[in-house]
């Protein structure tokens, strides 16, 4: 079967694509003008998101052109020892896109108040819980927390509340592993709220992601949240393995609104941002992602809801789910209540 698979794919115009499964199974797949289509010749093992990346050994054009095994770009982005062993093709990008049109193959999330109500009601109180636990008398009220975010990142947001409201505080030992102590002590508390079941995922989350999965479309992570708070989120309510990439903290020197995190996310999985669909909360993620050339959907919240999303291709409440519509506020979703895959292909 494999082997008429090949003469097909080679007599045709189209481009023939041999790859290796996670497990050491073979794989044999097409890329041309009708999109990509595949046979496994060999059985595969892994997590429920059973989708992979090929590596392309071998690419077959009309004639005998061939190309030469890419190299293994490096696994930075990988979080956990439970991702899938991926290996992703390094082929021509640009001349796959002019071929095939640009396919909707990946969904990248940011974390804090996209994916979960975090903000409010998750890293507010385990901040102020971590200053009372200190001695402090700081108290970061709903809307002081506001303000508060328009800094990303929370030892940034620490270090900008006493620049700003405790100017003459002078700290016990040295000001940055001060703020790092609070940060840390701060993660915990965090994690304890996320093991209490006290922050739920928002609307249509898991949907959409299992939804994803399902579909064969990948999955990501780019927040500029710590890696442990992205990972204690994760592990509460979602399972880590399904994101091939989760890019997170100081994994790149310049933080959202800079696009430094979609740019890294973009290289580690080796696609296009035609190919991507980033699902944002606030002004700042958008920019980031925008200035990466990404096409944005924002599901605002209390803290972000009166933001300029102009540039997003569709701004919601929340992604909605089959009894629960949501609400646009900008763009086009048709006649659809909820936020599905079929809609994020629309877009």
């Amino acid at each position: 079967m494999a082997r008429e698979y090949m003469k097909t794919c080679i007599d045709s115009d189209r481009r023939l694509v041999w790859g290796q499964g996670k497990n050491g199974s073979g794989e044999f797949g097409i890329a041309g003008n009708g999109g990509w289509g595949g046979i496994e010749a060999g059985g595969k093992t892994g997590a429920r998101c059973s989708h992979y990346v090929l590596s392309i050994l071998t690419l077959f054009p009309k004639a005998s052109e061939s190309y030469p095994k890419p190299p293994e770009p490096s696994r930075a982005a990988r979080s956990t020892q439970n991702f899938p062993q991926t290996l992703y093709s390094r082929y021509d990008r640009d001349l796959n896109l002019s071929r095939m049109g640009a396919m909707l193959r990946a969904l990248i999330f940011d974390v804090d108040g996209t994916l979960a109500e975090t903000e409010r009601d998750g890293h507010r109180v385990a901040f102020n819980r971590t200053f009372s636990e200190a001695g402090l008398d700081w108290n970061w009220s709903i809307e002081l927390y506001g303000e508060l975010l328009a800094v990303s990142g929370g030892k940034e947001r620490i270090r900008y509340y006493l620049d700003r409201y405790r100017s003459h505080f002078q700290p016990p030992i040295n000001l940055d592993k001060f703020i790092a102590n609070l940060h840390a002590a701060k993660t915990q508390h965090y994690r304890d709220l996320l093991e209490r079941g006290a922050i739920p995922l928002r609307w249509g989350v898991r949907r959409l992601i299992d939804e994803a999965c399902d579909g064969g479309i990948r999955l990501a992570i780019a927040t500029t949240s710590a890696l442990p708070n992205a990972m204690a989120l994760l592990d509460r309510t979602l399972d880590p393995a399904g994101f091939e990439v989760i890019a997170a903290g100081d994994i790149v020197p310049a933080k959202k609104p800079a696009p430094d995190i979609y740019d890294y996310v973009l290289n580690q999985m080796q696609l296009a941002p035609e190919e991507c669909l980033v699902f944002e909360d606030t002004h700042h993620g958008l920019q980031a992602a925008t200035q990466a050339g990404l096409k944005t959907v924002v599901t605002y919240n209390d803290y972000t809801e009166t933001q300029d999303f102009s540039q997003a291709v569709l701004v919601l409440n929340h992604l909605g789910e089959p009894d629960r519509s949501f609400t646009v506020r900008a763009g086009d979703a048709g006649d659809r209540r909820y936020f599905d895959l079929a809609l994020a292909k629309s877009l």
